[in-house]
């Protein structure tokens, strides 16, 4: 099957506190890039309860 290549933006507004580990820990297990071991944020990530999706869109990719 042929696939198509799509470039996805999402605007993603997290807590101010939120560290840039934990900001990359929840885009990695909600946007699908962890996988195994890593698939669950820690329970004290602020952003696993306090995060709002403003915007997300999609194109092909060039």
């Amino acid at each position: 099957m042929a696939l198509k290549t799509i470039q996805i933006s999402v605007l993603v507004h997290v807590p101010a506190n939120a560290t840039d580990e934990q900001v990359s820990d929840f885009v990695d297990t909600k946007f699908g890039e962890c996988t195994g071991s890593c698939t669950q944020l820690m329970p004290d990530n602020p952003c696993l309860s306090d995060y709002e999706i403003e915007q997300a869109d999609w194109r092909l990719a060039s």
